[in-house]
């Protein structure tokens, strides 16, 4: 379903239709290096006029693990999306995103494919980092006249 970074304010997705949905975490940071106790939020987001409704929140964990959640639609004739935040009383920027997948009932996922999807990601991930700290850490060496 979607990429989300999470932020200190409430990221959407695409509105979806579903009945479960699985969360795997990608983290910029060790597992150790993640203050005590931090936490996000995910809840079922509902628009009504101009403003969005929430529902069903639920607190977050950013371990590498995989989080399913039954999503049960109390308001089947509206459409909803998911919401998913970080927390504002840490002021350090936590690179966490989440990757969501969502699926029926009559669905049942190819998980092996799926896993490979986010070791592939992982990788990627991994090979831009280094190279920006290959960049960052690059000696400044002066560029000859033109």
């Amino acid at each position: 379903m979607g990429l989300i970074s999470t932020t200190d304010d409430w990221q959407y997705t695409q509105p979806f239709v579903g009945d479960y949905i699985r969360i795997r975490h990608l983290l910029g940071a060790a597992q150790d290096d993640l203050p005590y106790g931090f936490t996000g939020l995910l809840a079922q987001a509902f628009d009504f006029e101009n403003t969005v409704e929430l529902y069903n929140i639920r607190k977050l964990y950013p371990f590498n693990q995989e989080d399913i959640f039954p999503v049960i639609n109390p308001l089947t004739s509206r459409s909803r999306r998911l919401g998913i935040r970080g927390q504002k009383r840490y002021q350090t920027k936590i690179n966490w995103r989440v990757v969501i997948d969502v699926w029926s009932r009559s669905e049942l996922p190819d998980l092996s494919t799926i896993n490979q999807s986010l070791t592939d990601l992982q990788q990627q991930i991994t090979d831009l980092s280094v190279t920006l700290n290959l960049i960052l850490n690059a000696v400044d060496v002066p560029l000859p006249p033109t």
